[in-house]
């Protein structure tokens, strides 16, 4: 777009998928950017900005291959010039060569008149060059330079134009790469380091650079690092009300509601300023900081101080942790009994294997009576065996050495047992009918295990519970949609086969029997998206409670050296009201509260209920009768 608004923005990639970087050659006659137009993989794209140069480029390639014909042809007829320089006449009195030479005179000519051109001009330029663009087929002119097993980024042109520089990984070696556009397009390394900020310059061939936080050079194959230390001064008062206006700043000018929710944001940097300037630390700056984003009353807001910065950094070094041996454990009668043992854990092992009903007697060569007594015996460092005594139906048993683990690895597989749980429990309520499946992330590595889990989990099946219960949110619920809501515009049937749709046609595989969604206040961001979609387009039913109301696309900004800022940059709204997504939580079509004390899921039951007459009504549905071409 020109910067002074003359005309609209053109658009040069016209791609749906992500493309930028872009870079602009010093001639002002190439535009080269990145983009991923070819699976995942990013790969460099320019463009000729004038018709006549990209023509010239591909004619320029064609003449060379004309005159290496040519050679090749003289060399086969054996002809020699003549002592007056004219090539020997064949038998019928012609000289067959003569064209081509006329041509390569002329070549040569335009080439001579274009080099005195070119020095002409480049007495007479002024320091600012003219960029000149054909936009009519400017997108058609558009060429891939494809590096294969390899994305690129970080280009750079050098001062002359004539190379193209760029990091990536070829063959294994990570640094920085170049080509010449359009003729050698094979990269040729240049630099075998992974650098940023690059500025290539015309005095010495130099390249300048940031690797790691410290500056560096290259010039005629010889590379140099400039690190250095110095002492820093600042006033924290000074820096601490910087930081607080970069931050109320970075918000009046980018949070996704231009009202801020209704505050009046001048008078917030007023209220704020002074107190996050005369913070004790970082930590009490971060403070003042989460209170003016708690005035916006939403999602996704937050600023964390910088690591290097806090005092908890870490060092590095193994820290003592609280281990867990895999068994849940309850005083009774004086005694410290195990009371369940948590599947696939430590205690769950042939060799220390523990059972409910054992009662322990000993920990680490201690005797203990009490679960508070175990604690400090269970301190330590992470990974390690802890010896346990237990008797089990009266009797000693030998000493269990216990491999320990972190309580993070203990919530992992109790979530696992809790899914097995709730999936035995819907196969017994639906008598084998129905299936379940759990997806506990909107990442993409939970996606994959959809995809694969919706065949195994649904095989023989009529319909699925699918349980977005305390999922934190992510970015795949148009994924999943897209397996679960295929659009359905015919059947197929093979040789001996039934009715169905080829699978290799699909963008993945998919389900189209009935659903029920589980939800509850826990399910946050993309999840309570993909709730609010399974309502919008009439998909199956949604059981639980409200969702969060936490629903806004966010990115982060940096401040200063000091930390990072949460920024939500864009709304989600409902479409069939048009209601905003965030603090208006996906409302269930049926709305089942758990009660304290429950032993069993009500709201999974619920969902099996509803599921289980949906099936019916979907297998009620009357299906069209397929009838052949040669039954008509």
């Amino acid at each position: 777009v020109p910067a002074d608004g003359s005309m609209r923005p053109f658009n040069l990639s016209r791609h749906p998928d992500w493309e930028g970087n872009p870079s602009w050659s010093p001639d002002g006659k190439l535009l080269a950017f990145t983009g991923r137009r070819h699976g995942e993989e990013v790969d460099i794209y320019y463009a000729w900005l004038r018709k006549e140069d990209d023509e010239l480029a591909r004619r320029d390639r064609s003449e060379a291959r004309a005159i290496e014909a040519m050679k090749k042809v003289r060399k086969g007829t054996g002809a020699k010039p003549t002592a007056g320089g004219a090539p020997k006449k064949s038998a019928a009195g012609k000289e067959p060569l003569s064209g081509l030479l006329q041509g390569l005179k002329k070549i040569a000519d335009q080439a001579e008149k274009k080099a005195a051109d070119g020095a002409a001009e480049k007495k007479t330029a002024s320091s600012v060059k003219r960029v000149e663009i054909d936009f009519d087929g400017l997108a058609s002119r558009v060429r891939r330079i494809s590096i294969p097993d390899s994305s690129e980024g970080n280009l750079l042109w050098s001062p002359d134009s004539k190379r193209l520089a760029f990091s990536a990984k070829v063959r294994g070696a990570e640094g920085m790469y170049t080509v010449e556009v359009p003729e050698k397009l094979t990269p040729t390394s240049l630099i075998s380091k992974r650098i940023s900020a690059a500025r290539w310059l015309a005095k010495d061939d130099r390249i300048v650079f940031m690797e790691d936080g410290v500056p560096g050079s290259f010039s005629k194959g010889k590379l140099s690092s400039y690190g250095f230390s110095a002492a820093h001064v600042h006033d924290r008062e000074q820096k601490f009300r910087i930081a607080f206006k970069q931050i109320w700043r970075a918000m009046r000018d980018h949070f996704y509601d231009g009202t801020h929710n209704g505050r009046d944001w001048d008078q917030m940097r007023e209220k704020y300023e002074d107190v996050a300037a005369g913070a004790a630390d970082l930590l009490a700056f971060e403070t003042v900081v989460a209170m003016l984003l708690g005035e916006l009353n939403g999602s996704h807001l937050g600023f964390r101080a910088s690591s290097q910065l806090r005092p908890e950094t870490d060092t590095g070094e193994w820290q003592r942790e609280t281990a867990h041996l895999g068994a849940w454990l309850e005083e009774k009668g004086g005694k410290l009994l195990v009371k369940s043992v948590v599947p696939g854990g430590p205690a769950d092992r042939e060799a220390s294997q523990l059972e409910p009903g054992d009662r322990v007697i000993s920990v680490g060569g201690v005797e203990v009576a009490s679960f508070p007594d175990l604690l400090p015996l269970l301190n330590g460092a992470p990974g390690r065996r802890i010896e346990v005594i237990v008797e089990r139906g009266g009797k000693q048993l030998d000493a269990l050495r216990i491999p320990t683990v972190s309580y993070g690895q203990i919530r992992s597989l109790e979530q696992q047992a809790w899914v097995e749980s709730n999936r035995r429990e819907v196969e017994r309520l639906s008598g084998g009918r129905l299936g379940y499946l759990y997806v506990a992330r909107m990442m993409w590595s939970e996606f994959e295990n959809f995809e694969r889990e919706i065949y195994a989990v649904g095989a023989g099946k009529d319909g699925i519970v699918i349980d977005v219960r305390d999922n934190g949110g992510g970015f795949t619920a148009d994924h999943l949609l897209t397996v679960l809501s295929p659009i359905e515009h015919a059947l197929t049937v093979p040789r001996g086969g039934g009715p169905g749709y080829p699978g290799d046609r699909r963008v993945y595989g998919t389900w189209g029997k009935p659903i029920v969604v589980l939800c509850n206040q826990n399910s946050f961001s993309n999840a309570e998206i993909f709730a609010h979609a399974i309502k919008v387009l009439g998909r199956g039913k949604v059981v639980g409670v409200p969702t969060a109301g936490g629903v806004i696309s966010t990115g982060s900004k940096s401040i200063m050296d000091i930390g990072r800022l949460r920024m939500p940059f864009r709304g989600w709204f409902k479409i069939d009201d048009g209601e905003d997504m965030e603090l208006n939580g996906a409302v269930p079509d049926v709305v089942v509260w758990p009660r304290p004390g429950d032993r069993h899921d009500r709201q999974l039951r619920k969902a099996v209920d509803l599921l289980k007459k949906d099936v019916e009504a979907d297998q009620a549905r009357p299906r069209p009768r397929l009838r052949r071409a040669s039954e008509r």
